[in-house]
């Protein structure tokens, strides 16, 4: 964790006005570490630490990020539960394509309507399972061929370098 954090905090050097974010997503970068235990020491000793993209299902550990700084969660198929267990915000693919459900979601939570949500929930996951049956490449090639595809009359071109 303090690796990571003098890592940010390096960074953090050559951005002092700008809020800083760590996207967690250990399912492509193989680094797992307690980000609450991370959150909590990068806010003390980074100036302009700000908080996180939590893309991980275990909200177990997600939880214990909320009390330490924003998380914004990263993973599209449990924002149902995220959001029964007190995340507020989300920065998800399917926001990019099929935001409609997000919006209700939310909106049905904070109304106590948990069954509508989840019935959202299930569109979501199924567009989700859908664009990552299709062939051509990771979850990010994929996305953008539904979206250029099916969900768009916007041609946005092949995905860049790196990938």
């Amino acid at each position: 964790v303090s690796k990571l954090v003098s890592f940010i905090k390096e960074v953090s050097l050559h951005c002092p006005d700008v809020p800083l974010y760590y996207y967690h997503i250990p399912m492509f970068t193989q680094v797992d570490l307690p980000m609450a235990e991370f959150m909590k020491l990068a806010k003390s000793e980074v100036v302009n630490f700000a908080g996180i993209k939590y893309t991980s299902g275990d909200l177990e550990k997600g939880i214990l990020c909320l009390k330490h700084g924003q998380v914004f969660l990263g993973a599209d198929t449990i924002l149902v539960g995220a959001v029964a267990l007190g995340f507020d915000s989300a920065i998800m693919t399917s926001l990019n394509i099929i935001p409609e459900y997000s919006i209700l979601i939310l909106q049905l939570m904070k109304a106590g309507k948990i069954e509508e949500a989840r019935e959202h929930q299930k569109k979501i996951n199924e567009f989700v399972k859908t664009t990552l049956q299709a062939g051509g490449g990771d979850w990010v090639q994929k996305k953008k061929k539904a979206f250029n595809e099916t969900f768009s009359n916007l041609s946005l071109g092949p995905v860049r370098k790196p990938l």
